[in-house]
């Protein structure tokens, strides 16, 4: 299971970079997306469930729950840290300034969607004020957090996928890891 998981885990981390690479070619916009953010939710998801129903398939049609919950979750985590690698890189290295123009961009997007949600104009003043007192959110160590607390996130999905693709054996009957010589 190890060098499936690490396996799985470097292809996803890689397919995460490819992600990140396009969407920053494309522009800021792409990048800040939700529709972008939903899309490869969904994509990661589909992935997670597809390499997990893999392996199952390798391991004679069973996978306990504690065995899928660790596959997808370590294969998050690999995944998660690489792609958190190349965004420290890319921030701080490639494009030092794509931080401030992200920032500017989610601040401009937020003062359209509250200007549409109706809020006054004082109010959206006071929020975008507080958006701009903090504008180091791309710092190497908030980033570094950040990857972090992705892995709480990543065993919550882990978990969901697990109950959806574990297949216990019955529970009488020998399978090969049960087997022995």
């Amino acid at each position: 299971m190890k060098n499936y998981t690490l396996t799985g885990g470097l292809i996803l981390g890689f397919l995460g970079i490819l992600i990140t690479g396009i969407t920053y070619f494309i522009g800021i916009n792409a990048m800040i997306s939700l529709w972008t953010a939903l899309i490869v939710f969904v994509l990661f998801t589909a992935l997670y469930i597809f390499m997990g129903l893999r392996y199952r398939k390798m391991n004679g049609g069973f996978l306990v729950f504690k065995e899928a919950f660790a596959l997808i979750f370590f294969m998050s985590v690999i995944s998660t840290v690489l792609s958190g690698i190349f965004m420290i890189i890319l921030y701080h290295v490639i494009n030092p300034e794509l931080p401030g123009k992200l920032q500017d961009a989610v601040i401009q997007k937020s003062a359209a969607m509250m200007q549409s949600f109706g809020l006054q104009q004082d109010k959206i003043d006071e929020q975008i004020s507080k958006m701009q007192a903090d504008p180091n959110d791309f710092t190497v160590g908030k980033q570094i957090r950040g990857i972090a607390i992705s892995f709480v996130w990543s065993a919550a999905v882990a978990a969901i996928i697990g109950l959806i693709i574990r297949k216990n054996p019955p529970p009488f009957e020998n399978t090969p890891d049960q087997i022995q010589a």
